[in-house]
């Protein structure tokens, strides 16, 4: 990174770095000078507070889209100087990815003029126009791969029709064993083309119950013939017991296009992490993830390390999940559809988590067959009432006032804290005792582990619960992940889990 700021604070044109949150990591001296902005109040801006109010937000979807897929653009509009006057620049956004910090946007300004515009409107309908012929031919790839594989399935057919017959005819078991080889090949041959079909969408899913385990088992051994050496593929089943209704090549290739996104996020290498576990849905959840009912779930999570999306990204591809928007570009590939569209039929619901620099994690929620015998019970009626003093912290806002509503609701005395500063400065006005501390993971400033280490001379008593969109183990290979232990909410997070939770902990 240091190589790299030193190149960038020797070009002439004002150029800064900025990473996925739109945060301004370094800014060479023409920025500065033609801003009016030292280099460390620089630091501490994000890119959309040197633009004009009426134009910071017009590029937002672009920008989210050069993390996710890697696309630079351009655009017009204005910026403030520190003297308050606005001057209309062209600002051009390309991607790089660093060793160290993963994929940052290198961000350029121009002057404006008609040659420039001219030069760019040129390269912008030359762009589209190669991303429309890219777009065709792939649909052209896609149509005939789709058609050999069904001409080839009808061929394989054949074979193992007359292999099946030959078998019946057969007395010497030798012979036998050899068409019974046959047989075998001709099947594993015959999965093959289903799953070229089932990309394409040429094939009807033929859903069937089947063990989770086993279905991750099978997904898990084409992902690492498939996932490029650099990228490491571990799981955690958690010994999970239980059955999906669904179609297994349908449910490799979603698992395969999850694979295929992550790999994109970490072109430097870096670890997929996959994990199972039953859940059991309350009535919360029907309106927090996605429209599911009540009951006993499956849960997938496939979580990488890549660079992470921003939030604004995060929340338009929920949006896409619910089925209440469409992808925002026609021309680039739906990161989910295939997941969607399992999930879907499956009668499930995806839901995605991310943050800036550490990656994503994509949950899979599928019904549990309804009469499998080792059915979970739901979580016992404990009374869930208290009157201890709770501190919680999360810097999102909504979901900070859920928790302190329901917490207050059961007679706790709640301190909320909008991230872990915040939480410290709350932490040392208050004059009691605080028994419980419920905080994010990772947030801005200082994180999670971060403010335990810190009010923990204050609050010695207070007890802990972690809480995040990752994973425990994914959580655990990162930098504090070790404290977490079994004190974990996994988000999304109702209020009746939560409470739950608060009371097995304050009286473990």
């Amino acid at each position: 990174m240091r190589e790299f700021q030193d190149v960038v604070e020797r070009i002439v044109r004002p150029r800064a770095v900025v990473n996925a949150d739109g945060q301004i990591l370094s800014a060479n001296r023409a920025l500065c000078e033609q801003t009016g902005y030292a280099a460390e109040v620089l630091c501490e801006m994000r890119l959309r507070d040197l633009a004009d109010l009426e134009h910071c937000d017009r590029d937002e979807a672009e920008f989210a889209k050069l993390f996710e897929l890697g696309v630079g653009y351009t655009v017009e509009k204005r910026w403030t100087r520190a003297d308050g006057y606005a001057q209309t620049r062209l600002w051009a956004h390309a991607p790089v990815d660093l060793e160290e910090r993963g994929r940052v946007a290198v961000v350029e300004w121009f002057p404006v003029s008609g040659t420039l515009r001219a030069n760019l409107a040129e390269q912008e309908i030359a762009l589209r126009a190669e991303q429309l012929r890219r777009a065709e031919h792939l649909q052209v790839i896609g149509r005939m791969a789709g058609a050999v594989a069904h001409d080839f399935n009808n061929l394989l057919s054949v074979i193992l029709g007359y292999a099946e017959l030959l078998r019946t005819q057969l007395d010497d078991e030798g012979h036998r064993a050899h068409l019974d080889l046959i047989h075998t090949a001709g099947q594993r041959s015959a999965e093959l083309t289903r799953k070229l079909l089932a990309m394409e969408r040429w094939s009807t899913p033929e859903p069937r119950p089947i063990e989770l385990s086993a279905l991750l088992e099978g997904a898990l051994r084409t992902l690492k013939r498939l996932v490029p050496k650099h990228v490491e593929v571990v799981a955690h089943l958690h010994g999970v017991q239980g059955k999906v209704f669904v179609d297994p090549i349908y449910a490799e290739v979603a698992l395969l296009e999850l694979a295929s996104n992550a790999t994109r996020a970490m072109p430097s290498g870096g670890r997929i992490t996959i994990e199972a576990e039953a859940v059991h849905l309350d009535d919360a959840h029907d309106r927090t993830l996605l429209g599911l009912r009540p009951g006993r779930y499956l849960q997938i999570s496939f979580s990488d390390t890549g660079a992470g999306v921003s939030r604004d990204a995060i929340q338009r591809l929920l949006l896409v999940c619910r089925g209440e928007e469409s992808p925002s570009d026609p021309l680039s590939a739906d990161p989910l559809g295939a997941v969607r569209r399992f999930v879907a039929r499956n009668g499930g619901a995806v839901w995605p988590y991310s943050e800036p620099g550490l990656g994503t994690t994509v949950k899979l929620y599928l019904p549990a067959v309804s009469d499998l015998a080792s059915e979970a019970p739901p979580p016992s009626e404990l009374s869930t009432e208290g009157s201890e003093t709770v501190l919680v912290v999360e810097d999102a806002a909504d979901l900070r006032s859920l928790f302190a509503t329901a917490l207050a609701a059961k007679g706790y005395t709640v301190l909320s804290a909008h991230d872990g500063l915040d939480a410290l400065a709350r932490a040392q006005a208050y004059e009691g005792e605080i028994d419980l501390l419920i905080t994010d993971v990772v947030m801005p400033r200082l994180s999670g582990p971060d403010l335990v280490r810190q009010l923990g001379p204050r609050h010695r008593s207070a007890k802990v619960i972690f809480a995040s969109g990752f994973t425990r183990e994914v959580l655990a290979a990162r930098a504090g992940g070790e404290q977490i232990g079994e004190r974990f909410l996994s988000k999304p997070v109702t209020p009746g889990t939560l409470l739950r939770k608060v009371r097995e902990v304050l009286d473990s």
